[in-house]
């Protein structure tokens, strides 16, 4: 399972957004930010990326490349802007992976997958992550879609994602994908079961 692809795709997105807040940590950090304008990062032609300390460059060789230089440390705003990137990011793939995953099991485990509340409440959200950040839904959006707390709903429509669902949840959505992908069920993934009075019986 962890060479597979698709659980490759779950885990580097997750890790990518681990990374964010690593990153988050440190540029914001009163006391390790300021290490950034130590560094300076090159941008190579041919896709290579070169962090170094200042003064501690390679020679110029051959093509083109581009120097990002940081004078101070990162506010936070912009460090969660970056953060929420990541978080955007990591519901699309790991949305998708496990998408493809199901569908690569036969139409019938897709057909159940996608009804199930918490799978159409991540698909929600990545289809507003994917397009402008709006909740959009059409004739064959599927609803319920919840996930513990969080409810989306019809009335949700063209409403902002961000901030919807706390990164915290977020990183618990996928987890929860990532249960499904290794063939692991918890609550999450049962569907509702009724709930009946113990003096009046149990369904």
């Amino acid at each position: 399972m962890p060479s597979d692809p698709l659980y490759v795709r779950l885990s580097s997105a997750q890790a990518a957004f681990d990374f964010s807040l690593g990153a988050y940590a440190l540029l914001t950090s009163n006391e390790y930010g300021d290490l950034v304008t130590q560094y300076r990062v090159r941008l190579w032609d041919d896709g290579e990326l070169e962090a170094y300390r200042t003064g501690q460059e390679r020679p110029q060789g051959p093509g083109y490349s581009r120097v990002t230089v940081f004078n101070r440390r990162m506010p936070r705003e912009v460090a969660l802007e970056v953060v929420h990137a990541a978080y955007s990011q990591m519901i699309v793939e790991c949305y998708d992976a496990t998408k493809a995953f199901a569908k690569a099991k036969g139409r019938h485990e897709w057909d159940v997958l996608k009804r199930q509340p918490w799978f159409a409440f991540a698909g929600h959200l990545r289809n507003a992550f994917a397009h402008d950040g709006l909740f959009v839904f059409n004739d064959r959006s599927i609803f319920p879609a919840t996930f513990r707390r969080f409810l989306i709903e019809p009335k949700d429509q063209g409403q902002p994602v961000k901030g919807f669902l706390p990164w915290l949840h977020g990183q618990q959505l996928c987890a929860q994908m990532t249960l499904y992908v290794e063939g692991r069920v918890d609550a999450a993934q049962e569907p509702m079961r009724k709930v009946v009075d113990a003096d009046k019986g149990v369904d």
